[in-house]
Order: structure tokens, then C-alpha cells, then sequence
């Protein structure tokens, strides 16, 4: 795996991401019967607590989108902060209550969540990739593999 393969692969990530939250505006994914059935549904309790959640949201999303742009550069703490944000949203997801979402929406969503599954391996584990990720020896370090 290259650097500009790593990179591809976060670039298709977010366009497929992307692409699912604009699917989502689409009217049509699903009928009338479907969508008010919903509306029926009891609000999820994080919604008693709205501002206190919302800024626990907030924070997790600036530090997605800096974990995000740190892989690009191939930062040692960004695929620290990447698998951090990706296990607290993963916790919060039975917090969200219900979901209502078009086949398309949700196809491209899955996609996306398994690249991001592989980026992450390719990030951590016996890649060339993840040996781009290591905090960089300084020139005057002896090497530890050379005895030297």
C-alpha cells in the first residue's frame, strides 16, 4: 500500500460519506406510511439533554475531521484520535434512538463505515502505511536495529 493509495482511499471515504448525508436530503427514499410511523416514535432521552449532547457531538466531529486531515498527513497522533472517535461514536450510536433511512443512503453509509475499517487497519497494523505513522527517530539516533 502507497502513500497516494492511502490517500485515494481516505479521498473515496469522504465522498462516499458525503454523498450518503446528501442522499439523505432526497425526498422519496421511503413512503408516507413509513416516514409517519416515525414521527411517531418517542424521542430518543438524549433529547431532554439536548445542549450538553450536542456539545459532546460537537467536539467529537471537530476531532473526526482533524483526525481525518491528520491521516492525510500521515500524523502519529491522528490515527490515535481517528480510532478514539470512532469507538465513542460507535458507543453513542444505541443513544440515537431510531433511524430512518433510504437504501441508497444506507448502502452508501455501509461503504463507507468498511473503508473506514480498512483505513484504520492500514493504519495500525503491518502495512507500509502504518510504519508512515510512526513518530519519526531523530537523524542522530542510532538505529535499533543495527546496533550502531
Amino acid at each position: 500500500m502507497t502513500a497516494s493509495r492511502f490517500r485515494l482511499m481516505l479521498a473515496v471515504y469522504c465522498v462516499l460519506f458525503v454523498a450518503g448525508i446528501v442522499v439523505s436530503f432526497i425526498p422519496g427514499g421511503y413512503s408516507q406510511e413509513l416516514t409517519n410511523a416515525y414521527a411517531n416514535e418517542p424521542a430518543p432521552a438524549w433529547m431532554d439533554h439536548f445542549w450538553p449532547f450536542l456539545g459532546i457531538v460537537a467536539v467529537l466531529l471537530i476531532g473526526m475531521l482533524a483526525s481525518y486531515v491528520g491521516m492525510f498527513f500521515f500524523k502519529s497522533w491522528a490515527r490515535t484520535l481517528a480510532l478514539v472517535t470512532t469507538i465513542i461514536s460507535i458507543a453513542l450510536i444505541p443513544l440515537s434512538g431510531p433511524a430512518l433511512s433510504s437504501a441508497a443512503e444506507q448502502a452508501l453509509f455501509e461503504i463507507s463505515s468498511i473503508l473506514w475499517g480498512v483505513i484504520l487497519a492500514l493504519a495500525y497494523w503491518a502495512s507500509p502505511v502504518s510504519d508512515r505513522f510512526s513518530p519519526r527517530q531523530a537523524p542522530d539516533a542510532p538505529n535499533p536495529g543495527t546496533g550502531y
